[in-house]
């Protein structure tokens, strides 16, 4: 049997973790804990919100952190993110 190809990109690697590994913990910030599955979970909203927006992939995005405001790179703004969301990029850079 061949041994799994790479994921393609942090997206990939995120479901991989998530599906082998959904109970460890991903990372930790300010004391909380947040697992494989969590993460996977949250960045499919991210993604999603973005597509929502009308980001398409391999685009990129910024946060302006005082106004959350999302900017895709030709200068469109894309909407409000309050919740941090516009800090992982949809698609690869």
């Amino acid at each position: 049997m061949a041994a799994p190809a790479a994921p393609a990109n942090l997206a990939d690697m995120v479901r991989a973790q998530a599906k082998h590994r959904g109970d460890a913990p991903a990372f930790e910030f300010e004391g909380r804990q947040t697992t494989f599955a969590e993460f996977d979970v949250k960045t499919n909203r991210v993604a999603n919100a973005l597509i929502a927006l009308g980001v398409k992939p391999g685009e990129r995005i910024s946060r302006q952190e005082q106004r959350h405001l999302l900017r895709a790179s030709d200068g469109r703004d894309e909407g409000q993110c309050g919740d941090g969301a516009g800090e992982l990029a949809a698609g690869r850079t």
